[in-house]
């Protein structure tokens, strides 16, 4: 239901309780006139008649008492709101008051006349031999009360018209600014952003459309700036993933190129060094140099290679790919002590997902062995039936609030980056007894398969 049809439905439901109200005491205050009418009428008819009564009596009896009464009466006629009958000795009527000429031929409907006419008894008066009955008739006054009723009605059903429609008006006029708010909301629901309300008049409507105006023009602000930090999410992750796809060629080529070539060193080192063992010692040795700093080389080149690139992730999978990445850490980082906790049977995410999970690790390892001064760090792997969690905590001396929504720390922004690339949230919180614990959860692709 509209605004204006409340409005106007409630200011009509007043409007008629008003009406109930000013009838309902307008019908007693009609009742009451009515009967105080008929009772003064009654009782001046009642002195009357006994006064003629009295006198009559003293100068004649009887018969002739009864004549001069009734002479007396028919002279009289009748006399308003009452009717006088009067009776022999015998109990015959004589003499009935002739109906009444005002308003003749008119009567107010019956259930009215039950309503607001009174009931008031006869009066008798008894002489010798005769008797006369004074009964009160107020249909007279009830039909002037139900004209003036009539009258009144008339005159409040044309002021509740004129009312309602001049309501009407002014609700249509004073509900037209609203419609335009209901059509703004609705353009703005529709993702129409350059709607504006207009500068109203009435102080209430221009509170509401500066707000609106405000909060449109925030809201466009918003939806701009989160295009552009979506676009730069798109080319933050558009880079990640180049620069994967550079760690993959470029760890390929250091073991394909350069480990042969090293290869290579080592066994012309070796066959040198054996065929001058005994003719000549010099080219011996220094034939095993360059095979030990051919090794030396070679084992650095594969340490490279695992920084660039874990190549175990694309046979093994996360699982196997941490706890080589652990083995080597410990050895790295002698002052940590780890820990790795992982599933029995653990899905397989996909690339992007697996080197996203496995660089966060990465980057928190080297946060809790540079920054934090940390004496353990636990990683944990665990997985359900909807996605997979990461979580590595470490006992270091924490990152601070400051710090943690620092635009610097290229560190943290780049794990946001790789999480939300993968469809995955983030969280950095400090555990009750200290240090740091970064939690990774991604959700399982449609397709994954566990893996041991």
């Amino acid at each position: 239901m509209s605004l204006r049809a409340r409005i106007t439905l409630l200011v009509t439901a007043l409007s008629l309780l008003f009406v109930a109200a000013g009838t309902y005491l307008t019908l007693g205050e009609i009742r009451r006139q009515i009967r105080e009418e008929i009772e003064a009428s009654n009782r001046v008819t009642a002195q009357l008649m006994t006064a003629v009564l009295f006198s009559s009596g003293m100068f004649s009896s009887g018969a002739a008492q009864q004549g001069v009464v009734q002479d007396f009466l028919t002279r009289l006629g009748r006399v308003r709101a009452n009717d006088i009958d009067l009776f022999d000795r015998l109990g015959e009527r004589v003499f009935q008051s002739p109906p009444s000429k005002y308003k003749a031929g008119r009567d107010a409907p019956e259930w009215f006349e039950d309503l607001v006419g009174p009931r008031l008894p006869p009066v008798t008066l008894e002489a010798d031999s005769f008797r006369l009955v004074i009964t009160p008739d107020p249909s007279r006054s009830v039909l002037d009360a139900w004209d003036d009723l009539l009258r009144l009605t008339w005159l409040t059903l044309g002021f509740f018209v004129l009312v309602n429609a001049l309501l009407h008006f002014v609700i249509s006029r004073a509900v037209q600014p609203v419609r335009t708010v209901v059509q703004g909301l609705a353009r703005a629901e529709r993702g129409d952003l350059s709607v504006r309300l207009p500068d109203y008049r009435l102080p209430e409507l221009h509170a509401i459309g500066v707000g609106f105006n405000r909060m449109i023009a925030e809201l466009q602000r918003g939806v701009t700036a989160e295009r552009d930090l979506a676009e730069n999410r798109q080319l933050t992750q558009l880079i990640q993933r180049h620069l994967e796809d550079e760690r993959r060629v470029l760890a390929r080529e250091l073991h394909d190129e350069v480990g042969q070539y090293l290869t290579a060193i080592q066994t012309i080192a070796k066959a040198t060094a054996n065929r001058s063992e005994n003719s000549d010692p010099q080219t011996h040795e220094s034939s095993k140099a360059i095979g030990a700093s051919a090794a030396a080389i070679y084992d650095a080149m594969h340490r490279i290679i695992r920084r660039l690139r874990p190549i175990a992730l694309e046979g093994m999978g996360l699982a196997d790919t941490l706890g080589d990445a652990v083995n080597e850490w410990r050895a790295l980082h002698l002052q940590l002590a780890f820990e790795l906790h992982l599933p029995e049977a653990l899905p397989r995410l996909g690339d992007e997902a697996e080197i996203a999970l496995f660089r966060i690790a990465q980057e928190s390892v080297t946060n809790a062995a540079r920054h934090a001064k940390a004496s353990s760090v636990a990683i944990e792997v665990s997985a359900t039936s909807t996605q997979v969690s990461l979580a590595v905590t470490d006992d270091g001396v924490g990152i601070t609030a400051q710090q943690l929504h620092s635009p610097d720390r290229f560190g943290l922004l780049g794990m946001r980056e790789r999480v939300q690339g993968v469809g995955g949230t983030l969280a950095i919180t400090h555990p009750a007894e200290g240090g740091t614990r970064i939690v990774v959860q991604l959700p399982l692709p449609s397709s994954g398969h566990p893996s041991s």
